[in-house]
């Protein structure tokens, strides 16, 4: 086997401009049919609490009605404040009033920030089990706001009450490292050390742990990112399914349970994700992560790594923005800059995931892949675009061939049926001829094959290419599990793809478990917007595409040693 792929490495994206230059439109928000009821903190001025969480999950789908525990002039950060703090009372008159008109019947979430006293979160409860009444499977996403740093923002009686009363009724807690220290008893100086404070937070009934901003003690003094490097951690209690046989009839009933058993790490999905530390200090980024984990897993349910990595990319992408716009970064105890929510607008819909996260202790999983066709199966450069763009008549000022062809406001029908015929005839001859194969990659496709690996074909081509590619090959097309070309309602770059993929494949594969293999920018922007792995073949003029990878790749032998190492080894035949 040929040596292992050229570089595996957490995706690091040299710059989002590039990136979004080939973004042509953006996918429109899609309602989720979720409601939020957001009990958290106000500032007239800036961004934290409901101001940093509202407008998320409003851009991503949800209702949101919020309330505020306080409204203050400003964030505490600056030398003074002034404003009003909500009584518990005082709350459990808003849930009352929303009670009386039948209004508590559509919320499918509650998330809570800032909590200042005791009293008041006891109301919070109040509302919980109110809510609770009305929707039995309300999802409560608590993010536990004590402090950071080794400082309490809080009276320090409220951490007994977070204990005692309040987070085993959390679906969802979203702690940062002194948070979860003050919560469990345990000082996270290692991985292991937040994978024990995970199970401790399971064991009271929490079902999903997101440990927000992770900084390890220092191990090995000569690791050049010591102190330059912020971790995540999400562990999800795994369920248990129960098969039940039923003697009544001739179906097997399925019932499925949460495991207690959670000292065995085997019932818990831990993932890690560790991005570079971006300078100075922000405030309202503990809001914004809690809000954008809520909305990303409920879309999300069934792969929990992607729902951080869009998370921690959205918090990423809103702090780079926050940088873009101001001289000097502040110094420490000096006034923290606002977060730049609106100008980030378009990072908070489609957020580029630059790092990966993997596995806690293991390598990521994968167990479908999506080759691109032309300049990865086949060899690069074998369609002359120069010339097709020629013979199609197009400008300079026309960009994309398929767009261009098809336009209705320059072309006829019959025209667009005639040029469509021109770029056809010349996809067909680059794909046919058997000396435009990649060498090995019958043997590649064939490997793959026998471990049980979901193969699909997502190609800008039409279908009469991918059937010129079978017959080169000698592959029947039902080798491929799945074929998508131009044709299909959507074609690259759009990630929506690699969600068709996953449902095709019965959701057998989620986008985490994916890897979208091509050599063009079109295909890695696929990826990034559909949460896949990306994977590049390069040749020598890819740069750009190689800047965007996760894996790089030079041959199809680098392929298989990749795969290989990264599948998941039940029932392979290798």
């Amino acid at each position: 086997m040929a040596s292992i792929a050229r570089r595996i490495r957490s995706c690091k994206i040299t710059s989002t401009k590039l990136l979004r230059e080939h973004i042509t439109s953006y996918p429109p928000t899609q309602p989720t049919g979720g409601r939020v009821l957001s009990i958290q903190s106000h500032t007239v001025h800036g961004y934290v609490g409901n101001k940093s969480a509202v407008f998320p999950l409003q851009l991503l789908g949800f209702d949101v009605d919020p309330i505020n525990s306080v409204q203050f002039s400003n964030h505490t950060g600056y030398p003074s404040f002034k404003g009003q703090v909500l009584g518990g009372g005082e709350l459990k008159d808003l849930i009352d009033g929303l009670k009386t008109n039948s209004l508590l019947q559509q919320h499918t979430h509650m998330l809570t920030g800032y909590i200042g006293s005791e009293s008041f979160l006891e109301s919070v409860l109040y509302a919980l089990e109110c809510l609770r009444k009305e929707n039995p499977n309300l999802i409560y996403v608590c993010d536990p706001v004590l402090g950071d740093n080794g400082k309490l923002y809080v009276p320090e009686s409220l951490i007994e009450v977070y204990k005692e009363k309040v987070i085993h009724q959390a679906t969802l807690l979203t702690p940062n490292q002194y948070e979860c220290e003050l919560l469990t008893g345990i000082e996270i100086k290692t991985k292991q050390d937040a994978i024990n404070a995970c199970k401790v937070l399971h064991d009271k009934g929490i079902e999903v742990v997101l440990l927000t901003s992770l900084e390890y003690g220092i191990i090995n003094t000569n690791d050049k990112d010591n102190g330059k490097t912020l971790t995540s951690l999400v562990s999800k209690k795994r369920m248990r399914k129960n098969i039940n046989n039923n003697n009544n009839n001739d179906n097997n009933s399925t019932t499925t349970t949460t495991s207690n058993s959670t000292n065995d790490e085997n019932n818990m999905e831990v993932y890690e994700l560790t991005i570079p530390k971006l300078d100075g200090y922000f405030t309202g980024t503990g809001d914004l992560i809690a809000s954008n984990f809520l909305a990303w897993y409920y879309r999300y349910p069934n792969d929990l790594p992607l729902a951080m990595e869009k998370a921690v990319a959205t918090v990423q992408g809103v702090i780079e923005t926050t940088l873009s716009t101001i001289d000097k970064i502040p110094k420490k105890g000096e006034v923290p800059p606002e977060l730049k929510l609106i100008q980030s607008k378009k990072i908070i819909e489609d957020p580029i995931m630059k790092f990966r996260c993997t596995p806690a202790g293991e390598i990521p999983i994968i167990k479908g892949i999506i080759f691109d066709l032309d300049g990865t199966l086949t060899l690069p450069h074998l369609i002359d675009f120069k010339k097709m763009r020629e013979n199609l008549g197009m400008t300079d000022l026309d960009k994309d061939i398929i767009k261009f062809c098809r336009d209705d406001e320059k072309h006829t029908k019959e025209e667009q049926v005639r040029l469509m015929d021109i770029v056809e005839t010349m996809e067909k001859n680059a794909c046919g001829d058997s000396t435009s194969l990649q060498p090995g990659v019958v043997d590649m496709l064939n490997v793959l094959k026998d471990n049980n690996i979901q193969i699909g074909i997502c190609t800008r081509n039409c279908y009469a290419a991918v059937e010129s590619f079978l017959s080169t090959t000698g592959l029947d097309k039902n080798f491929f599990d799945l074929i998508l070309t131009r044709d299909a309602p959507f074609f690259k770059p759009n990630g929506n793809i690699i969600h068709h993929f996953s449902n095709e494949w019965g959701g057998s594969v989620t986008p985490s478990e994916m890897i979208i293999i091509g050599d063009s920018p079109d295909d890695a922007l696929t990826g990034k917007w559909g949460g896949s792995y990306v994977g590049i073949v390069c040749n020598d003029t890819n740069n750009k595409a190689q800047e965007y990878a996760d894996v790089l790749f030079d041959t199809m032998d680098d392929i298989v040693t990749f795969l290989l190492n990264h599948r998941n080894t039940n029932g392979s035949k290798i």
